[in-house]
């Protein structure tokens, strides 16, 4: 059941109820996003923190893998250990992109350290906001919607150009 968002995008949410989660496999996953693939001409899907079984679909359909991380260590870490598994797993290192979310020039890492740590150019940038970022997220108005001349809508749109420069109007995910 895809939800309509009056900015034009649709969004098919995670079930409500997480202990049914338990039933869904690769294949209703990968029949999913064939039907998504067949119908959009970009999918975004939105990955859990974990690699299990029915998410593999996703990672093979995918054009395209956003490692979203922030500049703490913790998070540094956990993404560097998630690209070296899928580097074990022979995901192509080419679809691999880092995105740094909440980028803040006077943090203690900067994006060089970030790159250094992860050994991987940053693809994007997204600036910190977090005033923007909940106003959003609390009103469930995007952020590129109610206040698109900030640098974290700038952000976005970047990001955005960039994939679809790269994928041009026929992307997949």
């Amino acid at each position: 059941y895809l939800i309509p968002h009056e900015s034009g995008i649709k969004v098919l949410p995670a079930n409500a109820k997480p202990q049914i989660n338990e039933f869904v496999s690769a294949d209703h996953i990968d029949i999913i996003l064939r039907a998504l693939q067949g119908a959009f001409d970009y999918v975004i899907v939105d990955m859990p923190a974990r690699f299990y079984e029915p998410v593999n679909p996703a990672f093979q359909a995918a054009d395209l893998l956003l490692m979203v991380t922030t500049p703490e260590i913790s998070t540094l870490r956990n993404i560097k250990a998630s690209i070296l598994t899928l580097h074990e797993l022979n995901f192509p290192k080419n679809k691999i992109k880092v995105v740094l979310n909440r980028a803040d020039s006077s943090s203690q890492i900067k994006n060089k350290d970030v790159e250094s740590t992860l050994g991987q150019d940053l693809y994007a940038v997204i600036d910190a906001d977090y005033k923007l970022a909940t106003l959003s997220l609390n009103s469930g108005t995007p952020v590129v919607t109610a206040k698109p001349r900030s640098s974290i809508s700038k952000s976005f749109g970047s990001l955005a150009k960039k994939i679809s420069g790269e994928f041009g109007q026929n992307g997949h995910n």
